[in-house]
């Protein structure tokens, strides 16, 4: 999308960034909340706790110590979508294009 605004021009828009298959990048959720994970925007993160909103999105928050999770904060927090055989997880209050974006491992 542009627009114009006093004669100047102004796009728009997002870009996306493939990860490419090697090295793999892995996101695993444990059943005890804690993480492995080896994608970058991660890094650090040890646990998780998964939010059931009711009439707002599941939220996925991550948290570098186990005191912060049980604490309750909100250190990196994410929407959860599932949808075409992939877990998305978008930035909070992001409306377009600004997710990870995940693939069963094979």
């Amino acid at each position: 999308m542009a627009i114009s605004r006093d004669g100047l021009l102004y796009r728009i828009g997002y870009t996306t960034v493939e990860i490419p298959a090697d090295p793999l990048q892995i996101l695993k959720l444990d059943d005890n909340g804690q993480i492995t994970s080896t994608v970058n925007e991660l890094e650090g993160y040890r646990y998780y706790k998964v939010i059931i909103g009711s009439n707002l999105d599941d939220v996925v928050n991550f948290y570098k110590s186990k005191a912060d999770r049980e604490s309750l904060s909100n250190e990196r927090a994410y929407s959860i979508v599932f949808g075409e055989g992939t877990l998305r997880l978008t930035y909070h209050y992001c409306t377009e294009g600004c997710h990870l974006g995940f693939v069963p491992a094979k």
